[in-house]
């Protein structure tokens, strides 16, 4: 067995939670917004639509949770000496192993549209690969084992953005 110099995995139990939270919530301004229409007749339209809107969005909820909870998928991220491994469950295009030797760079850059942190894996063909960051691993940790693995790998110094959830730094 290969010993890893990174690996974070993460299944999907704290999803759960926030699922239950945001329905939770909706319940309580469903309940809020009952209470309210009942004191005041002439908001009998806007309790009409809310009440569309809140089912609406418990029904996805729901089919979310359920969905989370039956498939128990589980993303993950490794590197070691010789592989650098992306297994994300939800979306097939963060799904890829690639050689270490074969990396180039890690380019880290900002959507100008969305103005989100955008991070590439450029490998030596040219071909890009990209880096998801829907989930909190130490990117600095990650970083570092890559640069164990592969001492040639262009990293970006410093870290140009903090990305929440992904830094150790402050």
């Amino acid at each position: 067995m290969k010993k890893s110099l990174f690996y974070h995995e993460k299944n999907h139990k704290k999803t759960l939670v926030g699922i239950g939270i945001n329905i939770a919530i909706a319940t309580i301004m469903y309940l809020g917004v009952e209470y309210w229409a009942q004191q005041n007749s002439e908001l009998e339209a806007l309790r009409y639509w809310f009440e569309i809107g809140y089912f609406s969005v418990l029904i996805l909820l729901v089919l979310f949770a359920l969905y989370f909870y039956i498939t128990k998928k589980t993303f993950s991220i490794s590197v070691d000496r010789q592989y650098f491994e992306v297994k994300e469950p939800l979306f097939e295009q963060y799904n890829w192993k690639l050689n270490v030797s074969d990396i180039v760079e890690i380019d880290q850059q900002t959507d100008s549209q969305t103005d989100y942190p955008v991070i590439f894996v450029i490998v030596s063909d040219g071909s890009k690969y990209q880096l998801t960051i829907n989930h909190q691993y130490d990117m600095e940790s990650l970083y570092d084992a890559l640069k164990v693995a592969n001492k040639d790998i262009k990293l970006p110094t410093p870290y140009k953005f903090r990305v929440p959830g992904l830094s150790k730094s402050k």
